[in-house]
C-alpha cells in the first residue's frame, strides 16, 4: 500500500486537498468511545481558535498578548484540563457514590459482626469458663472462638467476589480498550476484610476472656 503523503482527499462539500502527513491514533474524544478515523484540515484563513501550551499562572500574559494582535474579538480561555475533567464528570460522581455505599457497607457489617460476636460469647460463657479452667490460654480460646465467624466471612466473600468481578466486568465494557481485572486486585479487599474481621472478634474475645471463672461456670 503506498504512503497516503501527497495522496488527494475530498470531503463531504467536493473540496479536495492533497494529505502533507499522518500522525498515529489518538482520543479525540472521551475514553467511552472508539478511535474514529479523524482529518485534521489546514486552512490559511484566520482560525477562531487558537491552542497554547502554558505554563501555570501565565494566563494574564496570554491575554495581553492576545490583545495586542487582535482587538476586535472577545478574549475567552478554556484550559483542556477542565474539558478532559468534564468528560469524565459522570464516572467521578459514580465514584463518589461507591465509595460512600461502601464505607457505609463495611460500617454495618462492623457492627452485625460484633453484635454476632457478643452474642455468641455470652451464649458460650460456661464454655469459655471451663475452657479456662482446664489451662486454655487467650490464644487457644482466640482459636477455637473465631473459627465459625472466619467461615462465615470466607463463604460471604466467596458468594460477594463473583459477584463483584462480574459488575466490574460490565463496567470495563463500557470503554472500548480497557484493562483485565486481574486477581491480585482482589487481595487487598479480602486481606483487609479479614483483618477487620480478627480485630473485632479479637477485641470481643479478650473481653471474655477475661470474665472471672467461678461468674462464668456458676
Amino acid at each position: 500500500m503506498p504512503h497516503p503523503v501527497g495522496m488527494k482527499s475530498s470531503d463531504d462539500k467536493g473540496n479536495t486537498q492533497t494529505i502533507i502527513g499522518v500522525v498515529k491514533d489518538f482520543h479525540s474524544k472521551s475514553l467511552h468511545n472508539k478511535i474514529e478515523p479523524l482529518i485534521l484540515p489546514y486552512a490559511d484563513r484566520q482560525s477562531p481558535v487558537i491552542t497554547v501550551s502554558a505554563k501555570p499562572g501565565s494566563s494574564q500574559k496570554i491575554s495581553d498578548i492576545y490583545h495586542h494582535f487582535i482587538d476586535d474579538v472577545p478574549f475567552r480561555q478554556q484550559y483542556i484540563t477542565d474539558m478532559l475533567v468534564k468528560q469524565y464528570e459522570p464516572d467521578r460522581k459514580a465514584s463518589v457514590v461507591f465509595d460512600v455505599f461502601t464505607a457505609l457497607a463495611i460500617f454495618l457489617s462492623c457492627l452485625g459482626l460484633f453484635g454476632l460476636t457478643t452474642l455468641v460469647l455470652r451464649q458460650r460463657t460456661r464454655e469459655i469458663g471451663i475452657r479456662k479452667l482446664l489451662g486454655a490460654g487467650k490464644w487457644q480460646l482466640a482459636r477455637v472462638l473465631s473459627s465459625s465467624f472466619l467461615l462465615l466471612v470466607l463463604l460471604a466473600l466467596v458468594i460477594a467476589i463473583p459477584i463483584a468481578g462480574i459488575v466490574m466486568q460490565k463496567w470495563l465494557q463500557t470503554y472500548p480498550y480497557h484493562t483485565r481485572i486481574d486477581w491480585i486486585a482482589y487481595s487487598t479487599p479480602i486481606l483487609s476484610i479479614l483483618l477487620v474481621t480478627v480485630m473485632v472478634i479479637s477485641i470481643e474475645i479478650n473481653r471474655a476472656s477475661k470474665t472471672d471463672i467461678v461468674k462464668s461456670i456458676s
